[in-house]
């Protein structure tokens, strides 16, 4: 931690915090890093700030170490009350409720209790089988070679729009994000292959902001139109981030104007 250290030294100097400050920021960061493994400017402010309230740090001590000029800023981390987060339930407390049965050996007569599956998506036992067969459907699908790794995301100006179009957009999010890799691959001039890829669609970050993108793991090649032959791609980029990121933002407005003009959007009045 000891660039790192010197960088929040170097930033708190230039912030004008006091040398008390400095030091309670900097044993903050370290009980932070020591409990998630890295540090508060990699994880983000959002993080750093809920961590220090949910230790019971005072408000005005974080709004100080954050460099907030108001509470309000601050205090939009507490929007969560210990009462709504009492009130959540463990799957695990609710196993018992669904019944259960015993799993008895026929060889050696051993038995052990087990309870009925309760469906839920959190719990590890009665998603364990299902998430070991979305594992090996997805191993079935590697081929032998090398992959690059693309993510697509939405401006921040269209998640209000996503809020209250979210099937729509996460539908086109997909296609657009589709005919813009297959396109380039199809290009002679940048691979002149058909490329292989699977998208991940993420909404929120860690914090629980909305935040839609699109992770694609992408072949680095592709097969030649005439399917015979593997054709691979360059070893240090699939193609330019430039043309990439031109081409997706020119299909997806193209696509969301057509809606816009349709009718299709809820605008929420405005």
């Amino acid at each position: 931690m000891g660039l790192i250290r010197d960088k929040m030294v170097e930033d708190m100097k230039l912030r004008g915090f006091s040398e008390h400050t400095q030091r309670c920021y900097l044993q903050y960061a370290r009980l932070f890093v020591e409990h998630y493994g890295r540090s508060p400017s990699e994880l983000g402010e959002n993080a750093f700030a809920t961590h220090l309230l949910g230790l019971g740090t005072n408000v005005r001590v974080v709004q100080e170490l954050l460099g907030h000029g108001s509470a309000r800023s601050t205090t939009r981390y507490t929007h969560v009350s210990r009462e709504l987060v009492g009130r959540i339930k463990s799957p695990l407390d609710v196993l018992g409720t669904k019944g259960g049965h015993v799993d008895v050996c026929n060889a050696c007569g051993y038995s052990r209790p087990a309870y009925n599956s309760c469906r839920n998506r959190h719990c590890p036992k009665c998603q364990s089988l299902i998430q070991a067969a979305w594992i090996e459907q997805r191993k079935g699908r590697i081929l032998p070679s090398s992959y690059f790794h693309v993510v697509f995301t939405l401006p921040a100006e269209l998640r209000g729009l996503c809020r209250r179009n979210a099937k729509t957009l996460y539908k086109l999010l997909f296609q657009t994000v589709s005919k813009t890799l297959l396109e380039l691959g199809d290009d002679e001039g940048r691979l002149g292959a058909q490329i292989g890829f699977t998208a991940v669609l993420h909404t929120w970050t860690r914090s629980l902001e909305l935040h839609p993108h699109l992770h694609c793991i992408v072949t680095g090649g592709g097969l030649s139109p005439s399917g015979d032959q593997w054709i691979p791609a360059r070893r240090r980029y699939l193609f330019p981030v430039k043309v990439l990121s031109r081409l997706f933002r020119g299909k997806f407005l193209d696509r969301l104007r057509q809606l816009y003009e349709r009718g299709d959007l809820d605008l929420g009045g405005r």
